[in-house]
């Protein structure tokens, strides 16, 4: 998670809820609640949640995904997800 509040605090102070979003994936953020959900935006798992994914599905992406700024978006979200288990 300190890798997207890393690119929340790029462009300023950083929200109550905020929205991230690449060609591939779109994050939303709620620093008060501490809800985290998400959907994949392009490629054979369009139009699904994150949280529906597979910890595979989501390494998958990963290794899909186009940039830096994408890859550090799944990359937080899957440490989000580990640390819910």
């Amino acid at each position: 998670m300190d890798r997207v509040t890393g690119l929340l605090k790029k462009y300023g102070q950083i929200p109550e809820s905020a929205t991230l979003e690449t060609k591939l994936v779109k994050m939303v953020i709620n620093s008060r609640t501490g809800l985290v959900s998400g959907t994949v935006l392009a490629g054979n798992l369009r139009g699904m949640e994150l949280g529906d994914l597979s910890m595979e599905q989501i390494e998958s992406l990963l290794a899909y995904a186009p940039d830096k700024d994408t890859k550090s978006i799944l990359e937080a979200y899957k440490s989000f997800r580990a640390a819910q288990m």
